[in-house]
């Protein structure tokens, strides 16, 4: 029987190490055969999943690397929709409700 895991991320995609050491924990856990089957962005973590990052040609775009993670393992991604309101990432629909178009 292999393990499941789920993966909160709360550190931002830059300027901290918390999520680049989430990613290359969950890059371990997949290669020593367990499964992931979800990850969470939450609190400064929900810039991970902000596609509007984009990083100097010399640093690495973790943002892609979570998106290819779960595009190639079929993992579920859920960002706190509050916590990343709370940071300006709004996507049209929240955008033109809180009067931000």
């Amino acid at each position: 029987m292999s393990l499941s895991f789920a993966i909160l991320v709360t550190g931002p995609a830059y300027g901290t190490q918390s999520a680049s050491t989430a990613y290359r924990f969950a890059r371990t856990l997949l290669a020593q055969g367990y499964t992931l089957s979800h990850l969470f962005f939450y609190q400064d973590g929900v810039c991970n999943g902000n596609g509007l990052h984009l990083p100097a040609s010399d640093e690495t775009d973790l943002v892609r690397l979570w998106r290819e993670l779960a595009e190639e393992q079929g993992i579920r991604i859920d960002v706190c929709v509050a916590a990343a309101m709370r940071r300006g990432v709004l996507d049209e629909q929240e955008a033109k409700g809180a009067g931000q178009e």
